[in-house]
């Protein structure tokens, strides 16, 4: 069952419990064991139940969740509602004297879904060392921009859209962690994206003197050169504190290696970072993982910052580990 095995996790990664209210609602929202079929059609992790786990290099030792509320029949609209009301009681699990999560909790869940709609919202969460450390919350986003952005995010979010081919709205989220909320914005990339049409957007948000990092890390990590492959590609923007970031993540499994074969990949350019590779493995045997390495990812995904080089993650599902 899900949420059994995530709080093994989280002893093994010697984290505190798991608040009841987060073990309470995800006992509801995944109500039903790994490899049960009735998960199949979600929108998360389409064939798998609908709960992802990353690492991240920023984070080697923390409890990263994210996961589809799983209630059969939900519109997206309806599904939208179900994870704010989720958020909002956790955000109040962390944040207990701060009411300031209200006007952008509305903002996202005010975002016109459109005829397209698919999955409507899904959630995320961080468990560190203290206990939980971050709520997170996506909206499916088709047009229009959120209300209450900060204006340089509204800019390079045009100007993603007007510069790079075939780049579209994918979603929204809300991060909120002890001290802040952070909006950020994904965009899939539904045509072949070749890497210098990102050099407007990533100068704009200060980060073109990163294109040559991105460039090496996916040739070493996944194998993709110059050109980003079509339907295979999120990328995503942030502001915290008048400063931009971004972030590329890679679908693995719609690339024509597989995501078998990136795995292998991460696993070689890893050898070049030892102290990195520990960590991911030391993380990877904490989910009572079988084997030494994980046999495939889902995604992984590489965060560009003006001050420090790019930081790497990794999301893969939890039947992945062999011991769900």
């Amino acid at each position: 069952m899900p949420v059994p095995w995530l709080e093994r996790c989280a002893r093994r990664l010697e984290l505190p419990p798991m608040p009841r209210v987060v073990v309470d609602d995800l006992g509801e929202a995944l109500p039903l064991a790994f490899g049960d079929s009735r998960y199949c059609a979600n929108t998360l992790v389409p064939g798998s139940a609908p709960l992802e786990i990353s690492f991240c290099e920023t984070q080697p030792h923390a409890l990263r969740v994210d996961f589809e509320p799983f209630f059969r029949g939900l519109t997206p609209a309806q599904r939208r509602r179900h994870s704010a009301a989720i958020a909002t009681r956790w955000i109040a699990e962390l944040r207990p004297r701060d009411v300031d999560y209200e006007k952008p909790l509305a903002s996202l869940c005010n975002l016109c879904l459109g005829p397209s709609a698919r999955f409507g919202a899904y959630l995320g969460a961080t468990l560190d060392h203290h206990g939980l450390a971050e709520v997170k919350i996506y909206s499916e986003w088709t047009s229009g921009l959120p209300d209450a952005l900060p204006g340089r995010l509204s800019t390079i979010a045009n100007i993603a859209l007007d510069t790079i081919p075939g780049l579209t709205p994918h979603f929204a989220s809300f991060s909120f962690n002890r001290h802040d909320s952070d909006p950020r914005l994904y965009f899939f990339c539904r045509d072949e994206v070749p890497l210098l049409a990102m050099q407007r957007v990533l100068k704009a948000a200060g980060l073109s003197h990163r294109l040559a990092e991105l460039a090496y890390l996916l040739t070493s990590f996944t194998g993709i050169n110059a050109i980003l492959p079509a339907a295979a590609c999120v990328l995503s923007f942030r502001e915290v504190a008048g400063v931009i970031d971004c972030k590329l993540e890679i679908l693995t499994r719609t690339l024509p290696e597989g995501s078998r074969a990136v795995a292998v990949s991460v696993q070689q350019a890893l050898t070049q970072r030892p102290k990195l590779r520990a960590a991911m493995q030391h993380w990877w045997q904490a989910l009572g993982a079988r084997s030494e390495w994980p046999r495939e990812f889902n995604a992984v995904g590489f965060r560009l910052s003006s001050t420090h080089d790019a930081q790497f993650a990794a999301y893969l599902s939890p039947e992945q580990t062999a011991e769900p």
